[in-house]
C-alpha cells in the first residue's frame, strides 16, 4: 500500500515537472505565423514597393479580419492576377500601375522574406485595378464633369472580399468590367484597332482631305481618288467623278459614323473621313472609360438620353419601348451629363427664362428695343411667389437700369404656341436646371447634327413620353393627355413612379443591327478625357510599352 501511493507520488511529480518544462520552452517556428506578423508590419506603411495602398483604412480591415494571414499563397491566383493585369490595356488601362513587373520578380523569389512583400502588394494592386474598373480615374474639374451621378470606386475591403472569395481569380477580376454587348464589342474593337497599328495606314501620306462646300452625286472633283483610298476602294487615275460606286460606300460610311447616309460630302463627313486610327482608338478609350462610371444595376423603368447620339430611348423590363431623335445643347451651352429622378409631366408650362439666355440673348435685345418681347407672351416679374410683383413691359427702361436691377427681373413666357417648351416638360430636378421638353420648332428634328438649343432636351414625340411616365399612375388614360393639352392651362401630374433619366455622353452606341456606331465627339468630351488620362499616364497601349 505504501509503495503504491509513493508510485502514485513520483507521477504527480513528473507530470507537473514536465508541464513546467514544457512552459518555458519556447514554441516550434511557424512560417505562416511569421508571415502574418510581417503583414501585420508592412501595413503600418502607405507604399509598398511604390505601389500605393488605397482606401487603407478599408484595406487593413481586410487583412484585420483575417488575422492578416496571407491571401495569395496559391500559384494558380497568382498568375491569374498577373495576366489580368497584362490584359489591363484592353479596358484603355495602363498595366504599368499594377507594378506587374516587380510582382512577377517577387513571384520568382523563393526568399521567405518576400512572401509578406508579395501578398501585400497582389491585393494593394487588386485594389487599385478594381478601383480603377469601378469609378472615375480623372479628378472630375479637370474634365468639367460632376461625379454626384457617376459610379463611386469600390472599397478595398470589398474589392478583396470578393475577389478572394471566388475559385477563379480571373473571372473575378474581369467581372469588375461592365458586362453589356456594347463594352464588349468596344474592348474587341480595341484589340482589333491596335493590331492594325503594324500595318501601314492607308491615308497616312493623304490626309487631311478638303472640300470647299459640298460634294454631291454626279460632281466631279480630285479628291475623289483619296476618299476612294480612304473608304479601300479601288482607286481609278482616270476617273474622278463621285458615281455610284463611291455613293454607296459613303452612305454606309456615314451610317457606320453616326451621321445621315444621305450620301452628300460635307463637313461631318469630311471630319470623319480625315479621323486617323489613333483618333479612333482615343475615342473607343473614351466610351469604356465612361461605360465603366456607369452603375451596372439598371431600375426596371428608366430614360436615356444619348447626347452624341442625339437620341432618346425609353426602356422597361430591359425593352426599348419608345426611340426618338432629340435636339441637345449646342457647344457653348452643352447639355450636361448627369443622372436625375423623373418625378412627374407639366402640362402647358410656363418658362421662366434661365439665366443665361435672359443675360446674354435676351436682355441685349431689350436694351435696343424695349419691346422686342411685346408680341411673345412675355410677362416680367420683381420678386418670387405670391410676393411677386408683374412689371408692364412699357414701365421698363432697360438701358437705364443697372446691371443688377437687369439681373433681377424674371422674364416669363405663357403657356401658348410661341413658348419654346412646346406644351410638355418633364419634371426631373436637377442641380443644372435641364429638363426633357416640347419645342415650338418640330423642324429641327429633320436635320441629321441636332445640337443647337441652349442646353434643354428637346424630345420630339413629347406625348409619347408622357404616356410612358404616367401610365403607372391609377386609371390613367393615352387621352387623358389631349384632355389636359386641350384644356390650356399649367397642370402637374406626378408620376406614381418615379424613375431615373440619365444624360450620358457616349459617341459610340449599336445600332439596330448590333454594328458599333462612332459619331462625331461634338462637344470635344472624347479628346478632353482621353488627354487628361494620357496626362496622368493612365493609358498604355502594347506598342508603347
Amino acid at each position: 500500500m505504501i509503495l503504491k501511493i509513493f508510485h502514485i507520488i513520483v507521477c504527480v511529480m513528473l507530470v507537473t515537472f514536465s508541464s513546467l518544462v514544457q512552459a518555458q520552452t519556447p514554441p516550434q517556428s511557424n512560417p505562416q505565423s511569421q508571415i502574418a506578423a510581417d503583414i501585420a508590419t508592412l501595413l503600418t506603411r502607405d507604399v509598398i514597393a511604390e505601389l500605393p495602398i488605397e482606401d487603407k483604412a478599408s484595406f487593413v480591415e481586410f487583412y484585420a479580419a483575417r488575422n492578416y494571414e496571407p491571401v495569395w499563397q496559391n500559384d494558380r491566383s497568382q498568375e491569374a492576377v498577373i495576366s489580368a493585369f497584362e490584359d489591363a490595356w484592353q479596358h484603355g488601362l495602363n498595366k504599368n500601375k499594377y507594378l506587374t513587373r516587380t510582382l512577377f520578380e517577387l513571384l520568382q523569389s523563393e526568399h521567405e522574406a518576400d512572401k509578406a512583400p508579395l501578398d501585400v502588394m497582389i491585393s494593394a494592386a487588386i485594389v487599385r485595378y478594381g478601383r480603377d474598373m469601378t469609378g472615375m480615374r480623372v479628378a472630375p474639374n479637370e474634365i468639367g464633369q460632376s461625379s454626384a451621378s457617376w459610379r463611386r470606386p469600390s472599397s478595398a475591403n470589398a474589392i478583396l472580399s470578393f475577389v478572394s472569395a471566388e475559385r477563379d481569380t480571373g473571372e473575378a477580376l474581369e467581372a469588375f468590367a461592365p458586362q453589356s454587348k456594347l463594352y464588349k464589342l468596344l474592348q474587341k474593337e480595341l484589340v482589333s484597332r491596335i493590331d492594325e497599328l503594324d500595318e501601314p495606314d492607308p491615308m497616312e501620306h493623304v490626309l487631311p482631305i478638303r472640300i470647299n462646300g459640298t460634294l454631291r452625286p454626279g460632281d466631279r472633283h480630285g479628291v475623289v481618288h483619296n476618299i476612294r483610298y480612304r473608304l479601300g476602294m479601288k482607286a481609278d487615275p482616270y476617273n474622278d467623278s463621285y458615281d455610284d460606286a463611291l455613293i454607296r460606300g459613303i452612305m454606309t460610311f456615314q451610317h457606320e459614323n453616326g451621321l445621315r447616309p444621305d450620301g452628300l460630302i460635307g463637313e461631318q463627313t469630311l471630319r470623319a473621313l480625315n479621323r486617323s486610327r489613333m483618333d479612333k482608338i482615343d475615342q473607343i478609350i473614351a466610351n469604356l472609360e465612361r461605360l465603366r462610371w456607369l452603375n451596372p444595376e439598371k431600375p426596371n423603368k428608366y430614360i436615356v438620353v444619348n447626347i452624341p447620339a442625339q437620341t432618346l430611348w425609353a426602356v422597361e423590363d430591359g425593352q426599348i419601348v419608345e426611340e426618338m431623335p432629340v435636339v441637345v445643347g449646342r457647344r457653348g451651352r452643352e447639355t450636361e451629363a448627369f443622372e436625375a429622378k423623373v418625378t412627374g409631366v407639366r402640362f402647358n408650362p410656363t418658362w421662366t427664362v434661365p439665366k443665361t439666355i435672359r443675360n446674354e440673348d435676351y436682355i441685349p435685345k431689350l436694351i435696343e428695343n424695349p419691346y422686342y418681347l411685346d408680341d411673345k407672351n412675355v410677362k416680367f416679374y420683381a420678386g418670387w411667389g405670391a410676393d411677386a410683383l408683374e412689371l408692364p413691359s412699357d414701365s421698363l427702361d432697360w438701358a437705364a437700369m443697372t446691371e443688377s436691377e437687369r439681373r433681377s427681373i424674371r422674364i416669363v413666357q405663357e403657356a401658348g404656341a410661341n413658348n419654346p417648351l412646346g406644351s410638355i416638360r418633364v419634371l426631373m430636378p436637377n442641380r443644372y436646371d435641364i429638363f426633357l421638353h416640347d419645342t415650338n420648332s418640330s423642324d429641327l428634328f429633320g436635320r441629321s447634327a441636332r445640337a443647337l438649343s441652349s442646353g434643354c432636351v428637346r424630345m420630339s414625340r413629347p406625348q409619347a413620353i408622357a404616356n410612358f411616365i404616367l401610365k403607372d399612375n391609377p386609371n390613367w388614360s393615352p387621352t387623358y393627355v389631349q384632355e389636359l393639352l386641350e384644356a390650356g392651362k399649367m397642370r402637374d401630374i406626378v408620376a406614381a413612379n418615379k424613375f431615373p433619366v440619365f444624360l450620358i455622353y457616349q459617341s459610340i452606341w449599336l445600332d439596330d443591327r448590333g454594328d458599333l456606331i462612332f459619331s462625331p465627339d461634338i462637344y470635344d468630351w472624347d479628346a478632353q478625357l482621353v488627354n487628361a488620362l494620357k496626362t496622368h499616364k493612365e493609358i498604355a497601349l502594347p506598342q508603347a510599352l
